[in-house]
C-alpha cells in the first residue's frame, strides 16, 4: 500500500532518490526505477518508513530543490529546527477578504457560547424545585390556582371520545391519561408564564400613559388642536375603551353635542398649554382655574359653565362633575351670574302668518320659504326635527298630512317613540294650509330632488343638494325679517316659543301642547322657558295718562 502512494507522489520524468529503511535520505545521487521498487516492497513487508512530517508521500520540504546542500537528515532537522515556523495563508484563511467572509460567515469554532442570566431570587427557587421537586399537595393547589385563560381555551387538553374510550385497553388508557396530565401541567405553567407577562404590559401601558400625561401637552405647539372628535376619542382610548369600540362608543354622542363641547375643548387645550399641563390631565384644580379664566374674560352665565363641566367630565379619568370642590365653585357662578331665559316675550305668529297669506309668489325659493316656516308654527317642532323629514315617511289622506320622523334628533332615547307630525287640512285659509303647501312643495320639486337623497327640502339654487338645517334656519330668519319680527332679538328658533305660548293664550290644554310639540306628559320645559307673554309695543304712562278713550 505504502509502495502505491509513494509512486502516486513520484513523477515519470523526475529522478528518484535514496533513503534508508528509516525513511531518511542517504545521498544526493538519483536510485533506479528497480532499486525503488525493491526498496519499496522490503517496506511493504513489514519495514517502517518514516519522514519527518508522517505524511504517506514525500513531504514538499523534502524535493530535489530543498535537498540539495544538505549532507544528512540530522542537519536537515537542525535547519528546520532554527527556523521561523511560517502559517500557509490559505489553510489558516487569514487573508480572505472582507466580502469572501461576509457570504461564507464567521468561524463557528472562533464563537463564543452565549450566556443568560436570570434574576438570582427565581434561579436560587427554581434550583431548589428542580433537586428537590414539589411536595405533591402543594402541587396540586399550584395548579387549581392556574387554571387556563378564558380567551385562550386550546391550551386545555382534548378529551377523549367516549365512543373511542370504549374500545382501547387499559394500557392505552393509562398512556393518554398521563398525556392529559403532562399537557394539563404545561398548560398551567404556561398560564403562570401568560399572566405574568399580561400584568407586565399593563404596567407598562399605564406608565406609558402616566409619562404622556406628565408631559406638557404641546408647550412649543407640536401638538396642535386636533379638534372636538378627536379629542374625545383618545380619551376614550385612555379609559380603556377598546380600539375596535371607539367609533360605537362615538355614536352614542350627536354631532350637535361634539361641536358644541369643541368650543370647552378649544379653550381647554389653549388654557392647558398654558400652564404646561396635559388637555387629558383633568384634575379639580386645572378646572377651577379654567373656569376662573372665563369668568374673568367672558359674560358667559351660569348654563355656558354647566356644559363646560359636562365636556370636560367626558375626556376626565375622575368624575369631575361629582367633585365636591368644583360643585362648590359653580354654586359661587350660580349665585354670581344665575341663569336666565334667552327670551322675557315672545311675538306673536299673526304677524308671520298675514305676511304669508299675502305672499303671492309660485318660485322654489317663495314655496320653500313659505313651507319650512308654516311647518315650525304648525307642529311647534325644531327646526332640526323639520330637517330630517324624508318623503317615503310622507303620508296623505282626506283628513290631510301624516309625517313620520324615523331619524335621530334631540329627544331620541331608547325608551321613547319617535315623533309623528299631523297636519289637517286648513280648509278656513287654503294659502296658509301647510299640509296643501306640502302637496305643492313636493310636485315642484319632484324632478330636481337627486336619487341618492330622499329629503323633503332640496336648495332652491342649483344643483339643488339637500337642505340642512342652517339651511332652513335661515329661510324662516330671512321670512321672519321680512314679516316684521326683530330677528336682532327672535331667533329662528324663537317660532316654537311663539307657536306654544299661542296655543296657550287660546286655551288648548297643556298636555296637547306638549304632545305636539314633542315635551313628555311631565315635562315643565314649556311652563320655564316657553310659556311667555306677547311683547307690548304701548307705554304705561301714556296708557294711565290718555283720557280720550274717557272722553
Amino acid at each position: 500500500m505504502k509502495s502505491v502512494v509513494n509512486k502516486a507522489y513520484m513523477a515519470e520524468d523526475q529522478p528518484r532518490y535514496r533513503f534508508d529503511q528509516r525513511g531518511k535520505y542517504s545521498g544526493s545521487s538519483p536510485c533506479s526505477s528497480d532499486e525503488y521498487s525493491s526498496y519499496s516492497s522490503e517496506n511493504d513487508q513489514g519495514q517502517n518508513f518514516r519522514s519527518s512530517s508522517r505524511s504517506p508521500g514525500p513531504p514538499a520540504s523534502r524535493s530535489p530543490q530543498n535537498l540539495e546542500g544538505h549532507q544528512g537528515s540530522a542537519e536537515m532537522e537542525n535547519d528546520k529546527s532554527k527556523e521561523p515556523s511560517q502559517k500557509d495563508p490559505i489553510s489558516e484563511g487569514e487573508f480572505l477578504p472582507d466580502d469572501i467572509k461576509q457570504i461564507i460567515g464567521d468561524d463557528p469554532h472562533t464563537k463564543t457560547p452565549a450566556t443568560v442570566l436570570i434574576h438570582q431570587s427565581i434561579a436560587s427557587r427554581w434550583s431548589h424545585i428542580l433537586r428537590n421537586g414539589i411536595p405533591r399537595d402543594e402541587l396540586s393547589s399550584l395548579l387549581e390556582s392556574l387554571p387556563v385563560p378564558s380567551n385562550l381555551p386550546e391550551l386545555s387538553a382534548p378529551k377523549l371520545n367516549p365512543e373511542i374510550s370504549e374500545i382501547i385497553n387499559n394500557p392505552q388508557k393509562t398512556k393518554d391519561s398521563y398525556y392529559t396530565s403532562l399537557q394539563d401541567r404545561t398548560a398551567a405553567g404556561l398560564s403562570a408564564l401568560a399572566q405574568a407577562l399580561s400584568v407586565f404590559i399593563v404596567e407598562s401601558e399605564n406608565l406609558d400613559g402616566k409619562i404622556k400625561d406628565e408631559r406638557p401637552a404641546s408647550p412649543t405647539g407640536e401638538e396642535p388642536y386636533p379638534g372636538s372628535r378627536e379629542v374625545i376619542r383618545k380619551a376614550f382610548q385612555r379609559q380603556g375603551i377598546p380600539e375596535s369600540a371607539l367609533n360605537t362608543t362615538l355614536n352614542s354622542l350627536s354631532e350637535g353635542t361634539i361641536r358644541q363641547y369643541g368650543i370647552t375643548y378649544k379653550a381647554w387645550w389653549s388654557f392647558c398649554e398654558s400652564i404646561h399641563e396635559s388637555p387629558f390631565n383633568v384634575n379639580s384644580k386645572s378646572v377651577i382655574l379654567f373656569f376662573e379664566k372665563l369668568l374673568s374674560s367672558t359674560t358667559n352665565r351660569f348654563n355656558a359653565f354647566n356644559s363646560h363641566r359636562a365636556a370636560l367630565s367626558l375626556i376626565s379619568d375622575q368624575p369631575i362633575g361629582r367633585n365636591m370642590l368644583v360643585k362648590r365653585y359653580l354654586k359661587g357662578i350660580f349665585r354670581q351670574r344665575p341663569p336666565a331665559p334667552r327670551y322675557q316675550t315672545t311675538w306673536d305668529p299673526q304677524i308671520v302668518l298675514d305676511y304669508l297669506e299675502t305672499t303671492t309668489g309660485s318660485d322654489l325659493k317663495a314655496q320653500s320659504f313659505k313651507l319650512v316656516t308654516l311647518l315650525t308654527l304648525a307642529t311647534g317642532q325644531r327646526l332640526q326635527t323639520i330637517s330630517t323629514i324624508r318623503i317615503p315617511n310622507i303620508t296623505m289622506s282626506a283628513e290631510g298630512a301624516r309625517v313620520l320622523i324615523s331619524d335621530f334628533i334631540k329627544t331620541t332615547s331608547p325608551n321613547s317613540a319617535q315623533p309623528c307630525l299631523h297636519l289637517p287640512f286648513f280648509d278656513a285659509k287654503p294659502s296658509l294650509c301647510a299640509a296643501r303647501c306640502l302637496q305643492t312643495y313636493i310636485e315642484l320639486t319632484k324632478d330636481l330632488r337627486s336619487t341618492d337623497s330622499d329629503k323633503l327640502f332640496v336648495c332652491y339654487k342649483k344643483p339643488h343638494k339637500p337642505a340642512t338645517k342652517q339651511t332652513l334656519s335661515r329661510w324662516v330668519k330671512e321670512t321672519l325679517t321680512s314679516a316684521g319680527v326683530d330677528t336682532t332679538i327672535f331667533k329662528p328658533h324663537s317660532t316654537r316659543h311663539a307657536s306654544t305660548s299661542a296655543a296657550d293664550r287660546k286655551g288648548l290644554a297643556i298636555e296637547c301642547i306638549r304632545k305636539t310639540a314633542g315635551w313628555t306628559s311631565n315635562s315643565t320645559t314649556f311652563a320655564k322657558f316657553y310659556k311667555l307673554p306677547l311683547t307690548q309695543t304701548g307705554n304705561f304712562l301714556h296708557t294711565v295718562f290718555d283720557q280720550s278713550e274717557d272722553n
